[in-house]
């Protein structure tokens, strides 16, 4: 019981985003997490402010979103994740009530900000489909994400 406590709480305090390099005042995360899904409304102005930093800046950015793609959650985390939704299932909670950020969300976000910005850099595209390899035959939602950034970046 000890370990499993031991690991629960390693895998709750680990750093989300590896690397998370500072842009303009902010961290990457940060900026990721304004950029708003596929389709985003014209008045979303956090986005496109967003999407104008990142782009400004993708020396940078991109090989920390790479970096994102190739993050896989470690045992510890897995634990975490596990127990927090199955928590969340027993109660019946929305889904992410729990609060885990994962390197499926990373995964995500990555995706998201390399479509938003067009981001066609070979790396980023090779690292999208070795996420993409990782996610077969799974229902994550994340796959969603990495389709639509792979149909956009390969048009």
């Amino acid at each position: 019981m000890a370990t499993y406590v031991l690991l629960f709480f390693l895998g709750k305090n680990s750093p989300h985003y590896r690397p998370d390099p500072t842009i303009e005042g902010r961290l990457l995360s940060q900026w990721t997490y304004d950029i708003k899904g596929f389709d985003p409304s014209p008045s979303e102005v956090a986005h496109y402010r967003a999407v104008e930093v990142l782009r400004a800046n993708q020396p940078l950015v991109t090989p920390a979103l790479i970096g994102w793609l190739d993050e896989r959650d470690s045992f510890p985390e897995a634990v975490y994740f596990f127990t927090t939704n199955s928590i969340d299932e027993v109660l019946q909670t929305p889904p992410g009530t729990s609060n885990y950020w994962g390197a499926h969300q990373n995964h995500g976000m990555a995706a998201c900000a390399l479509r938003a910005i067009g981001d066609r850099d070979a790396a980023a595209v090779a690292a999208l489909r070795r996420t993409e390899a990782h996610y077969a035959g799974t229902q994550y939602f994340v796959m969603e994400d990495i389709h639509k950034a792979l149909q956009k970046l390969s048009d």
